[in-house]
């Protein structure tokens, strides 16, 4: 039985390492990706900003090959706030993933859950939360872009951002129902424990 205790307390001094590690982890993802983050979104505010306001009002009456100019004009935006975009996604994405790493030693620690289950189960559901909100952001700032090139573009691009939110959404509610589960079966299994005592 000694052994038995050992063994569970190595085993949790093991995991308050990785816990700390964790924590660690995130507050230097935080660090690094804060400034990126803030910068790129107020890159982005100013690019949309410039177009909606300057360059397409300034640019309605004139054609290049045939093409209106604010067309032309909001293909290259878009295009320079997609990228922008992209890379705030990936900050975003990686400050998720080490938060709920650090969540999910966190409650392994307080409820003797499988932490590597958990927090997987955890970074899965939420990312694709985030996921979704990250793009719902994205497609309203683009709508009137879209618009100016055309309204079945705007159309076509909310019809495909509503199915891939639906799909996306679908994928993150099975981790996060699982993580649910182990949470209502880890407090019925102590009620019931507490209620034989």
């Amino acid at each position: 039985m000694s052994s038995l205790l050992a063994v569970a307390g190595e085993a949790s001094g093991e995991l308050e390492e990785e816990a700390r590690e964790a924590r660690l982890f995130l507050f230097r993802e935080l660090r690094a990706g804060m400034p990126k983050i803030l910068v790129n979104t107020g890159m982005i505010a100013l690019v949309w900003l410039f177009t909606r306001y300057v360059f397409i009002p300034l640019s309605m009456e004139y054609a290049a090959l045939g093409i209106p100019l604010p067309q032309i004009i909001s293909l290259a935006m878009m295009a320079a706030i997609a990228l922008l975009a992209l890379e705030i996604f990936r900050e975003v994405l990686r400050l998720i993933d080490a938060a709920v790493t650090c969540l999910a030693y966190r409650l392994a620690l307080r409820h003797a859950c499988s932490t590597l289950m958990e927090a997987e189960d955890y970074r899965v559901g939420v990312r694709g939360v985030v996921r979704v909100g990250l793009a719902a952001g994205l497609l309203a700032l683009f709508k009137d872009l879209l618009n100016v090139l055309h309204p079945a573009v705007a159309a076509a691009a909310i019809l495909a951002t509503a199915v891939w939110a639906a799909i996306t959404l679908l994928r993150s509610a099975k981790p996060l129902l699982r993580v649910a589960e182990r949470c209502v079966s880890d407090v019925l299994g102590r009620g019931r424990e507490e209620r034989r005592s």
